[in-house]
């Protein structure tokens, strides 16, 4: 009997061993306009977007400015698939993060690296050609203040190669630490400061595509989501 009882307190005792081993965060990721949460194919006052994908990469977790998690990975967010809008990262000691570190985009070294699987998989449509790499964020849709037929635009933003890389790095932080996090992309800025009378298609790497990268990186905010 008691051979039996120290066996289930081992028992116990590993498996909390291995709870503790396996924590974990969820992240989620909303994009908005005027603080108004976007759907696809449904308008937002005067935006309406049909596509709206992009590549979140390399991330890095922090508590208390203590770095408690990073990996070299790539997601690619896809509105028309929501299980893409939820990520989870499992690490020991992971509970409680208040800032992540992440970059938006594809780095130099996957750009050059060929045709890949999984996230980068060309087939995804996130990729031009070996000159030109990754598309790292493609926004597709209508806004009411374009001069475009249809009040069409099409802002495939990528490029790796100098003078115009949009790779951007992001360092953003909540009020405080939690498990389950909401990444916020804010849209306003970018429809703000495009010059709408004569853009309306980014296709090709370039300055336009470099400044509105920028824009885009610095419209991100990350909040704690209540239990």
């Amino acid at each position: 009997m008691k051979q039996t009882m120290l066996c289930i307190l081992a028992c116990v005792s590993i498996f909390q061993n291995l709870a503790a081993s396996t924590d974990s965060v969820w992240l989620s990721i909303r994009l908005s306009y005027q603080n108004r949460t976007v759907q696809l194919d449904e308008p937002s006052d005067s935006l309406l977007l049909t596509t709206a994908r992009f590549y979140l990469s390399a991330f890095e977790f922090y508590n208390n400015n203590r770095l408690v998690h990073q990996e070299q990975t790539y997601h690619l967010i896809d509105l028309e698939q929501p299980n893409t809008c939820v990520l989870k990262f499992n690490a020991p000691g992971m509970k409680g993060v208040d800032e992540i570190r992440f970059r938006l985009g594809v780095d130099s070294l996957a750009n050059v690296s060929g045709a890949l699987g999984g996230a980068l998989d060309p087939t995804l449509g996130m990729y031009w050609a070996w000159n030109s790499g990754y598309i790292n964020v493609k926004l597709e849709g209508q806004y009411s203040k374009s001069d475009a037929r249809n009040q069409t635009f099409e802002f495939h933003l990528g490029g790796y190669l100098p003078p115009y890389p949009t790779l951007q790095y992001i360092q953003t932080k909540a009020n405080h630490s939690g498990d389950h996090l909401l990444l916020n992309l804010e849209l306003s800025n970018l429809i703000q400061q495009v010059n709408w009378k004569d853009t309306h298609h980014i296709m090709s790497p370039g300055a336009e595509a470099v400044r509105l990268s920028v824009i885009l990186a610095s419209s991100f905010s990350l909040s704690v989501i209540s239990p």
